[in-house]
């Protein structure tokens, strides 16, 4: 009996958090090297599906004009961002 509480308080939070992976959207620049690969090396670890994954092009200089944001990221992402979604991942370049 022991055994069985022991892998449910191991499993069981494991099982809860296997299907927050189609919560999250990973937001990634392709015009960054270091956002692509940031991207995709949270992508895999933790199991985000293809789909879940917006890309954006945009400069990576740290600033750009407010009608390039709304153009270049905060629609693309608010089109990502499907009903479902609870998470925005935002990676280095965006």
């Amino acid at each position: 009996m022991k055994f069985v509480k022991l892998l449910l308080v191991i499993i069981f939070p494991l099982l809860l958090a296997a299907g927050e992976n189609n919560k999250v959207l990973i937001v990634v620049n392709d015009n960054s090297p270091e956002s692509l690969e940031v991207g995709a090396y949270y992508a895999k670890k933790r199991n985000i599906p293809e789909s879940n994954i917006c890309r954006i092009k945009t400069s990576d200089a740290g600033s750009i004009e407010y009608k390039d944001y709304v153009s270049q990221i905060a629609i693309p992402v608010r089109n990502a961002a499907k009903s479902g979604i609870q998470y925005i991942v935002m990676t280095y370049g965006t």
